[in-house]
């Protein structure tokens, strides 16, 4: 055997181990189905946000988009199980206000609500009022800082109903 068949039957020999060794080429995303983590029981408004958002998902990703719903503890339960994924993008949560608040209510959390997730984009906006009983509430004795009701006139608040 020359020289050269000697060098290429070695060569031939350890292409499959640095092939391996290689760093793998990107696959496109998403490779397998995504999981969409609601970290609430499912029937509630938290988790028919999250089946709304799924489908919308499902046909631009081009994968299925399954929701899972990991309730207890303030969603914290689900925010854990998604920081312990693997960082692949394939398992996301539907965060709220429950992740951002976490952190002053329990002393010890298996993940950091900032630094354990990454945003992928804001999904809406949650309306939020003050309220107080009937005998307290009158616009009248709130603080000047508080906003006045406004309202369409297409409900029964205080802002529509005649004075």
């Amino acid at each position: 055997m020359t020289r050269f068949r000697m060098l290429l039957a070695a060569t031939c020999a350890c292409v499959p181990f640095l092939q391996a060794s290689l760093p793998a080429s990107a696959q496109p995303f998403p490779s397998r189905p995504v999981t969409l983590l609601v970290p609430f029981a499912a029937g509630g408004p938290s988790d028919a946000l999250g089946r709304v958002i799924a489908q919308a998902m499902t046909g631009p990703l081009g994968q299925q988009v399954v929701v899972e719903n990991v309730g207890g503890a303030g969603g914290t339960l689900g925010g854990a199980k998604v920081a312990a994924a693997r960082p692949d993008g394939h398992t996301m949560l539907l965060a709220s206000i429950g992740q951002a608040t976490s952190v002053t209510l329990y002393r010890k959390l298996p993940f950091h609500p900032v630094e354990s997730f990454e945003t992928v984009g804001m999904v809406g906006e949650v309306p939020m009022t003050i309220v107080g009983r009937r005998a307290t509430s009158s616009p009248s004795a709130m603080p000047a800082w508080v906003p006045r009701p406004t309202c369409a006139g297409c409900c029964s608040c205080r802002a529509c109903r005649p004075r």
